[in-house]
């Protein structure tokens, strides 16, 4: 009543809500529909310490209007909190997908439009303060009862390292997120509209890429066709080696905070054992260089979904000098058609890249290969089957294949790589991707039908000799490895006799990169001089401008001096005309006084009036 939710009591009841009692907090917190007779008027939580949920719920809202729950009050009396939050009627999304409610389609288009108000709370950010969110956590589990010593030693020598490249080489922005984006909690309310709730983790925070793991994760009990649905733009997360550790990582956290039942703790932490070792082997190539973590964790990682994986590497220089510290790495899934997004920190000048397309061998099979600066569209390089694949030149580790719509090669170690043309970005530091469809096998089935001549080439050709037509039949595997042997000599021989044209290609790069990085700075010169020349044109432009006001002031004193020389020599004339007058009348006075009438006159006037 004191917060106007209701007018009176008499009407006034609650309908508990089941709550998960595996939950620590189960026995200590409660939920409830308020109704005021029949009409539902918030839910109604009851516990202590709920204040925190209260701050994070008002924030979210703020944030996230249209498909937040508004925070209505908290109330403490005697200890106890009770907070009400407006109650979202409806279904939740995952309830609707498994009683076949909902068509994946329409579901498609509900999702995104709740993420689109998610992702309308981006803002700019810094490296420094998404570290300072990333110490935070491993602060938190480093205090966890969950891992020990060694645990720690683990977390601290291989985890951490690689959940701090990702920070570094991430663009850092922040975004509003409900901690929890899972099915669940979404609701579709009586409207259609979809609608996030539960806020007990909600934030701003610098790994929002998250929603898009935790998604895929809590998924997977859906119908098929509701599992391929992708609920944000960028898929770029979703083969992030150091995000998923990140998610990993934090869900265990949340997992021993959160729950009081340890057979669920302990089987998480079993996913997130396996997944972690999983990753860092991948990242640290195996440990192909470690006697005894080669030993332990000798196989192939598996994915989240138990196909393995492998991992790609992307490279970047101006010079054409690559290392660890600039370099991006992602998973490739064995076995499965794979985009990978490489999202790379701005860079100016000449643009160097090597690609590492897997780490073990076998068949690999590029579709498409692109390079485009995300900011402004602009395409720096695309290479497919129908513009062809000029100038992707092998490094090392593999064996180009014959010629097909997609750019086939062999892998024969476990770090082969490629190069590609060299790119020029230009004076000012510009943001760019690289994206490339890339399909892995370690299967080597079709590689007899890779290694054959293309067809055409002896279509129509009559056989020289009946021995030609002998070994029509199929080879048994001893003989094609045989003859893979001695393909691989041959390429040994013949990599050799091309390591002296590729020193000299390798020289005509360094050339081109200088020549880049001249032509760069004789264009950053050129365009110093003209802005230098146009500013020395407005400054002439100025003084000409001040020059001829300066002049015109001058000929308009000259016109004011000459009229007033002119007003001068007028008054001159008219004085001298009238000096002539007074000289003119004095004379005249002076000849009237000599005249006898005037004499008479003044004589009887003396008289008559005497002085």
């Amino acid at each position: 009543m004191k917060a106007g939710i209701v007018s009176d009591l008499d009407s006034f009841s609650l309908e508990p809500i089941p709550r998960n009692p595996e939950r620590r907090d189960f026995q200590t917190r409660a939920s409830f529909r308020a109704l005021s007779g029949s009409r539902i008027v918030c839910h109604l939580t009851v516990g202590a310490n709920l204040e925190d949920i209260w701050k994070r719920s008002g924030e979210f809202a703020a944030a996230c209007p249209e498909i937040a729950a508004r925070p209505l009050f908290l109330h403490r009396a005697e200890g106890v909190d009770y907070l009400g939050v407006e109650f979202v009627e409806g279904t939740d999304f995952e309830t609707l997908a498994l009683q076949g409610q909902l068509k994946a389609p329409k579901a498609s288009s509900l999702i995104r439009n709740l993420v689109s108000c998610l992702d309308g709370t981006f803002q700019e950010s810094t490296v420094s303060a998404a570290q300072l969110e990333m110490d935070a956590l491993f602060a938190s589990i480093g205090e966890s009862p969950v891992f020990s010593g060694l645990d720690q030693r683990f977390l601290q020598e291989f985890v951490f390292p690689l959940i701090r490249q990702g920070v570094r080489e991430t663009p850092p922005r922040t975004r509003w997120t409900n901690g929890d984006f899972i099915p669940c909690n979404v609701r579709i309310d009586l409207q259609g509209r979809p609608r996030l709730v539960d806020y007990e983790f909600a934030c701003r925070t610098h790994f929002h890429g998250e929603d898009s793991l935790r998604w895929a994760f809590f998924s997977k009990g859906l119908p098929k066709e509701f599992r391929g649905i992708v609920p944000f733009d960028d898929t770029s997360y979703m083969g992030s080696t150091w995000l998923e550790a990140y998610f990993l990582l934090r869900q265990m956290k949340l997992s021993a905070e959160t729950s009081a039942n340890t057979m669920a703790i302990s089987s998480t932490a079993a996913y997130v054992r396996d997944r972690l070792l999983n990753l860092v082997s991948a990242y640290h190539n195996g440990f192909q260089s470690s006697l005894f973590y080669k030993a332990m964790l000798d196989g192939p990682p598996a994915g989240p979904v138990g196909f393995p994986i492998g991992m790609a590497q992307l490279y970047w220089s101006t010079e054409g000098n690559f290392s660890e510290e600039q370099s991006s790495r992602l998973q490739v899934p064995y076995e499965k058609e794979t985009l990978l997004r490489f999202k790379l920190p701005r860079q100016s000048g000449p643009l160097h890249l090597r690609f590492d397309p897997i780490d073990a061998t076998g068949l690999v099979h590029i579709s498409a290969l692109r390079v485009h600066l995300p900011q402004t569209g602009q395409e720096l390089l695309a290479m497919n089957g129908q513009t062809g694949w000029q100038g992707l030149r092998v490094c090392s580790g593999l064996h180009r294949l014959k010629d097909t719509p997609e750019f086939n090669s062999l892998s024969w170690s476990t770090d082969p790589s490629l190069l590609l043309p060299v790119m020029d970005l230009g004076p000012t530091g510009q943001e760019f991707a690289v994206e490339v469809g890339i399909r892995f096998t370690p299967k080597l089935g079709d590689l007899p039908a890779l290694l054959a001549p293309p067809e055409a080439a002896g279509a129509g050709r009559q056989p020289e000799s009946p021995d030609e037509n002998r070994d029509s039949t199929p080879k048994e595997p001893g003989a094609v490895l045989t003859e893979l042997a001695a393909a691989g000599s041959r390429v040994a021989e013949l990599r050799q006799s091309l390591a002296q044209l590729e020193e000299g290609e390798r020289n005509v790069e360094v050339l081109e990169a200088k020549v880049a990085a001249l032509r760069s700075e004789l264009n950053a010169a050129e365009k110093a001089f003209h802005e230098t020349l146009q500013g020395r044109l407005r400054e002439t432009d100025q003084l000409e401008a001040s020059h001829r006001a300066y002049v015109e002031s001058l000929h308009a004193q000259n016109d004011e001096i000459r009229r007033l020389e002119a007003v001068n020599r007028a008054s001159g004339e008219a004085l001298i005309e009238l000096r002539d007058q007074l000289t003119a009348a004095q004379r005249w006075l002076g000849n009237l006084r000599n005249r006898a009438l005037v004499r008479l006159s003044l004589a009887i006037h003396r008289e008559k009036w005497p002085l």
